[in-house]
């Protein structure tokens, strides 16, 4: 604890091997591909996320839906398979990740007073954006 010079040279990280193991890895990591845990990867999770939440509001940007762990698209995520796991609780954090993935690459927006989300509201087109378009091609 405290200035550890020998703890400092080195990186501890968890990771999981092909077959699902935890495991701890110590020592000099280059993150590769191939070594890259899965929680710094893209998440894998977020597109079947994406699937079932459009289906859920039928592709309509202004109704908002529960996103808790008890709400019917986390429940309908683990029916449709979000996770391999066996066990609700990393079901449920595979859920998570891909919610807050979503969040994140604002695909959803989430409101902050209830947790609801919905999806993110088209951005208007920009009329200098299309002016601008029209005479390059008319060109």
């Amino acid at each position: 604890m405290g200035n550890n010079p020998d703890f400092d040279d080195r990186t501890v990280q968890f990771n999981r091997d092909d077959h699902g193991v935890s495991r701890w890895v110590v020592g000099p990591v280059t993150p590769t591909e191939s070594t890259t845990p899965e929680a710094h990867r893209p998440n894998q999770s977020a597109p079947l996320a994406m699937t079932v939440f459009r289906e859920l509001v039928e592709d309509k940007p202004d109704v908002w839906i529960p996103s808790d762990l008890g709400s019917e698209w986390c429940k309908a995520c683990i029916a449709a398979g979000i996770s391999t796991a066996t066990t609700r609780a990393h079901q449920a954090k595979a859920y998570t990740r891909a919610r807050n993935h979503l969040i994140e690459q604002r695909l959803i927006e989430r409101r902050p007073e209830d947790g609801h989300c919905r999806l993110f509201p088209p951005m208007p087109p920009d009329p200098e954006l299309e002016a601008d378009t029209a005479v390059a091609g008319s060109a």
